[in-house]
């Protein structure tokens, strides 16, 4: 799945089309939802079947940020207008990666800059950091972290 149709959900969500899924609120600002069926039209990734994401929300209640769970990696994308002020760090920390944690002792996130771009893997990387991701390898310009829960 594109950073593009991530940002078209995310718009359609925030515009006509709010309320178009049922969603569990993790805490204040989170919300997870899991699709059988994307909410926009966009070609489905091959192979998938379900589509599990987590919405951030700022204090207006709009979507400004979404984690989409892949099988063994996670993509975030913030909304531009909402990028560079940190949005997302509190609720990977405190909500995002704590409920993840409770379905596996592990999560691992791949950045490569030739799938996303030098500027957003740059950004990506300090994100992963600052959640308390760990590089466990990194192969020309991939970098490959890890996360674990605390019970390891």
């Amino acid at each position: 799945m594109t950073t593009e149709m991530i940002i078209e959900i995310l718009n359609d969500l925030n515009g006509a089309k709010r309320g178009i899924f049922e969603s569990t609120k993790i805490s204040t600002d989170v919300e997870y939802a899991l699709f059988s069926k994307l909410p926009v039209k966009t070609a489905a990734p091959p192979g998938s079947r379900l589509y599990p994401f987590y919405f951030v929300k700022n204090d207006d209640g709009t979507n400004v940020a979404a984690v989409y769970v892949m099988q063994e990696d996670l993509h975030w994308v913030v909304l531009p207008e909402y990028r560079n002020q940190g949005i997302l760090i509190g609720p990977l920390k405190k909500s995002i990666i704590p409920h993840l944690l409770q379905e596996s002792d592990e999560i691992f996130i791949t950045i490569d800059p030739l799938d996303i771009g030098e500027e957003a893997a740059a950004a990506s990387k300090k994100i992963a950091e600052k959640v308390g991701f760990e590089m466990v390898k990194k192969e020309r310009d991939v970098s490959y972290f890890r996360s674990f829960s605390a019970s390891r």
